[in-house]
């Protein structure tokens, strides 16, 4: 793994810069950290112990791969590539690094890199899901994909993310503004109260809230101002291998009986996809 690539990434148990060698990372304090054959970094440090449900399975990961490659989610990812370039292009000079947090298979934050490739940026992603690094690790080595836990610390230097993405992943806002150079951009993408709505009704799936869209914000707004939100709302024409897919790599598949799903899914449906893209800018 290239020493420019990792070089934004730090200890998490000393905050130091990490420094790549063969096989592995370390810092001067002797932290070391191993790199997988699939090319992911295991930053998440040996004593934290977390619960089997924590982060995506095998299965749900499986069914997300499936069906993002079907391209229902393909305007989705090309706002956010969108929006990331814009905040690029608006904060340039400021950062080096693409993050994505709760990246899972990488889709998002590969888009990204497709869209800003001729830029001297260095990519990561970062999810809490084994399975979830080792594999976008595989399909896309373009991007440094890091197992941690960014509810509790996002491994990188101060200042050191240009834009940062969020797709339906957990936020830290104290986390994010320490790594946010003063001229980056929080995009964080989030379900719209009206997304799958077909699906919700008729198999009983979880419910996004009213306030879903409003909530993030003010979960952020101590920290970061609200200074672009972007709408995206379409209907989506599913075969019944696409619509349980949809619900098998989300958080409805862990309450749902999946066999019974499948069971009832005979024809094409119409299903509802609806979004928000909101960015944000650091406070002062």
């Amino acid at each position: 793994m290239a020493s420019d690539r990792t070089s934004l990434l730090s200890c998490p148990f000393c905050g130091e810069p990490l420094r790549s060698e063969p096989g592995s990372l370390s810092c001067e304090r002797s932290h070391s950290f191993d790199v997988a054959r699939s090319g992911y970094v295991n930053l998440l440090p040996a004593r934290k112990k977390l619960a089997p449900t924590v982060g995506d399975s095998r299965e749900m990961l499986t069914a997300r791969r499936r069906f993002l490659e079907t391209g229902h989610f393909t305007a989705l990812a090309e706002e956010i590539a969108v929006v990331v370039a814009d905040a690029v292009d608006e904060g340039a000079g400021v950062g080096r690094g693409i993050v994505e947090v709760g990246s899972g298979t990488g889709y998002y934050i590969g888009r990204v890199r497709d869209r800003l490739h001729v830029l001297n940026l260095s990519y990561f992603g970062f999810d809490i899901s084994k399975e979830a690094v080792k594999q976008a690790a595989r399909h896309d080595p373009r991007v440094t994909f890091v197992l941690a836990d960014v509810k509790r610390q996002i491994p990188l230097m101060d200042g050191s993310v240009a834009a940062l993405l969020d797709v339906f992943a957990p936020r830290n806002a104290e986390e994010f503004r320490r790594v946010l150079a003063p001229a980056g951009s929080v995009v964080v993408a989030s379900p719209a109260p009206d997304h799958l709505k077909e699906l919700v009704k008729r198999f009983d799936l979880l419910t996004v809230p009213d306030d879903k869209i409003d909530s993030v914000a003010d979960e952020l707004g101590s920290t970061f101002e609200l200074t672009e939100r972007r709408p995206i709302s379409y209907e989506m024409d599913l075969t019944p291998e696409e619509a349980l897919d949809l619900i098998a790599m989300g958080p409805s598949a862990r309450h749902v009986d999946l066999v019974r799903v499948k069971a009832e899914l005979h024809d094409r449906l119409p299903v509802t996809a609806s979004f928000a893209v909101q960015v944000f800018r650091p406070r002062g």
